[in-house]
């Protein structure tokens, strides 16, 4: 889907189709990544190959690394342009029906219950029409329809999914390639400490001049230290532990340099570091669609949530797992065409469909996945 729009109206979001690679640090991994490549569809099986350390390159492996499994599809683009030239296309062609609101964080919501809002100096209009009023620093917003997009951040507005999607800090380094480094061939991940690590590189370009070779983008390592980072909101803090392991993560596992035996770096310089925060879902999977009717917030003054309606008007998009670049802009479909009644032509996976039976389920999870395996 995204491929063929990127394609069609020639976004400049620096799309890339480079495959992917899963390296397996261990024989136990190798055994469980070849018995679900034999588990996959005909059609799926096809898209993958399992390779063994000393079967040519395979794919730049090295160190403790024993084998990779490679995909032929895996995309990688500078999401903020992509997301960026949607929202100009929305203001400019949405004919004064798309209202863009920055910088307007919602600080509640609740049901409108009487039917009317407030339209300041005492003032009010009938909204009727209207389910749930959005409460904002600016001014509120009576509204039919609302859908929470809102990821990590879920529970600020509906309390009851505080375990459901919790937030998790990931940290990010942009590393300087060494010397004579050769591009890498896909996008890799693996293992480490039980949860994922994984990278992309950057493609030559202005945008990384200080690295001839593209700068490489890596995240993980957050279980480094105590907790995981799990249950944190704050994104202006890096962990000094977990930037070092980053530095040093993919020269351990990947063969940069073309030819290594003049020098191989065992730790790359950072150009820049970063924090970012993450919903994860507690089953692993992302919440679309209405939300329960034992999840909804309380309204006005004295009315009780959970109250049981056909059409309620609150809609959920959210909980990706570190996995939204993939799983989101699918999602973020699915949730708009139930929302207007066409949901006959939505491809959404059972599993990701937010309803009370799921909710049963997911609430007694003691713990919450920590990586591919896990999925």
């Amino acid at each position: 889907m995204l491929s063929e729009l990127v394609r069609r109206e020639a976004i400049d979001c620096s799309w890339q189709d480079v495959g992917g690679a899963h390296v397996l640090l261990s024989d136990d991994e190798a055994v469980a990544a070849r018995d679900k490549v034999a588990r996959l569809p005909a059609e799926l099986r096809a898209q993958v190959r399992l390779e063994w350390r000393g079967e040519g390159k395979a794919e730049r492996i090295r160190g403790e690394a024993v084998g990779v499994v490679v995909q032929k599809h895996g995309a990688r683009c500078w999401p903020y342009k992509l997301v960026v030239w949607m929202l100009k296309s929305m203001i400019q062609g949405g004919g004064g029906r798309f209202n863009l609101q920055t910088k307007t964080p919602v600080v509640r919501l609740q049901r409108a219950g009487s039917g009317r809002r407030d339209r300041g100096g005492g003032a009010q209009e009938e909204e009727s029409w209207a389910r749930w009023i959005v409460q904002t620093p600016r001014g509120q917003i009576a509204a039919r329809h609302v859908v929470l997009a809102t990821n990590a951040y879920t529970s600020h507005l509906l309390p009851q999914m505080a375990r459901l999607i919790v937030p998790v800090r990931g940290q990010i380094c942009a590393l300087l390639p060494p010397p004579r480094a050769a591009l890498l061939p896909h996008d890799y991940t693996w293992l480490s400490h039980g949860a994922d690590d994984y990278l992309i590189q950057r493609a030559t370009g202005h945008e990384s001049a200080l690295a001839a070779g593209g700068l490489i983008i890596v995240g993980g390592e957050r279980f480094l230290v105590p907790g995981g980072q799990e249950s944190i909101s704050a994104d202006d803090v890096v962990e000094p532990a977990i930037g070092e392991a980053l530095r040093t993560a993919v020269p351990r596992v990947l063969e940069l340099q073309e030819k290594p035996q003049e020098g191989r770096a065992s730790r790359l310089e950072a150009a820049w570091e970063w924090t970012g925060i993450m919903g994860y879902s507690r089953d692993a999977r992302p919440w679309v669609g209405r939300v329960p009717a034992q999840l909804l917030p309380r309204g006005g003054e004295g009315e009780e949530g959970g109250k049981e309606e056909e059409e309620d008007g609150l809609w959920i998009c959210a909980g990706f797992t570190g996995h939204g670049m993939p799983v989101a802009p699918g999602c973020g479909v699915a949730v708009a065409r139930m929302l207007v009644g066409r949901a006959d032509g939505v491809h959404l996976p059972p599993e990701y469909v937010a309803c009370a039976e799921r909710l049963a389920v997911a609430a007694t999870r003691a713990v919450l996945p920590r990586g591919a395996w896990d999925h």
